[in-house]
């Protein structure tokens, strides 16, 4: 599998920078007030808010718990409805209040126009438990909470059995698939290919401080794998 493609739609998720139309922004809003206009807005306070110009404005948000995708759609709405300028690119940073501090984002959401709201369900993959089985290779893990720097620096055995969980975990389909087929062998190529995209996706040292669980979720979402 050739990951460079890969590794440029992870990372164009945070770096893309590409310029849409203000007005095209404005009709988007229209449409997306109507569509949650009779969702309750929940509980949530906003920490962080700093723009580029009209080029870009960024938002972090703490949450009290964890909301519906249309839940969240009516909170981004309020939120690109409070400023009374236009942008062309708002990016919204949802994290819940028993997260730790600098924990990579619980879910976000962005308008490039078009609002999308994505649940990356990091919690879920940070508390996923080790598998067991009669297989050994799975069953070295132990990086399910790891940073990036500590998963540079592990085993490559130990990556690709917490690979194996995560894939377990967050992708349903190959899940049924590896348990259908009643051999654990199965999710190895699984386990081997997320472990090769994460490891493209964090060279560098800029995003040693984050979680490697989160770069495994923008992984399997990347290859298709949440469905």
């Amino acid at each position: 599998m050739d990951l460079w493609p890969i590794l440029f739609l992870v990372l164009s998720g945070f770096f893309l920078s590409a310029c849409g139309n203000n007005e095209s922004e404005k009709d988007n809003v229209v449409a997306d007030v109507s569509i949650s206009e009779s969702i309750a807005i929940s509980s949530y306070t906003i920490v962080k808010d700093t723009n580029l110009a009209t080029i870009k404005r960024s938002v972090d948000v703490i949450l009290d718990a964890e909301l519906s995708v249309e839940a969240l759609t009516a909170i981004a709405v309020e939120i690109k409805k409070s400023d009374s300028k236009k942008y062309d690119r708002t990016f919204i940073i949802f994290n819940l209040s028993t997260d730790a501090p600098n924990a990579a984002a619980w879910a976000t959401g962005h308008s490039n126009p078009n609002l999308k709201i994505e649940i990356l369900r990091y919690n879920t993959l940070g508390n996923t438990a080790a598998v067991t089985g009669t297989g050994k290779w799975y069953e070295n893990s132990g990086l399910h909470k790891a940073s990036i720097s500590d998963w540079k620096r592990a085993a490559r055995e130990n990556k690709i059995g917490t690979a194996a969980d995560w894939t377990l975990s967050g992708a349903p389909t190959i899940k049924k698939q590896v348990m259908d087929s009643g051999d654990f062998d199965n999710l190895k190529p699984f386990a081997n290919a997320l472990v090769n995209c994460i490891d493209i996706a964090v060279e560098g040292t800029a995003v040693d401080h984050q979680e490697a669980a989160m770069f495994a979720v923008l992984c399997m979402s990347t290859m298709g794998w949440l469905k």
